[in-house]
């Protein structure tokens, strides 16, 4: 894959843009949390791009972590678990257990 595509911060879903970008970084073999970072904010548009700025205040997005641009981002579009997907993480669990 040659290019990730941009994540629009008026018009793309961050969870599902996150766990396309997971793949991205998977299919190309993309480790280096460097590179992640740099593909990350390269991919935004000026929007979402000023928005990981002023979230990210006082230091720049640039001085952070691909987890802590990703953990802001989650926040930011309040990334919850659903009681449904909860339960069935520990209904795995406990069957692990057993």
């Amino acid at each position: 894959m040659d290019k990730q595509e941009s994540f629009c911060a008026q018009n793309s879903d961050w969870v599902i843009y996150r766990r396309r970008l997971d793949n991205y970084f998977l299919v190309n073999s993309i480790t280096d949390d460097n590179k992640k970072r740099a593909i990350l904010l390269n991919a935004l548009d000026e929007e979402a791009y000023k928005l990981i700025y002023n979230l990210s205040l006082p230091r720049l997005p640039e001085e952070k972590t691909y987890k802590e641009l990703t953990e802001i981002f989650n926040k930011h579009y309040k990334v919850v678990e659903t009681p449904f997907v909860a339960r069935a993480k520990f209904f795995a669990a406990f069957k692990k257990s057993s």
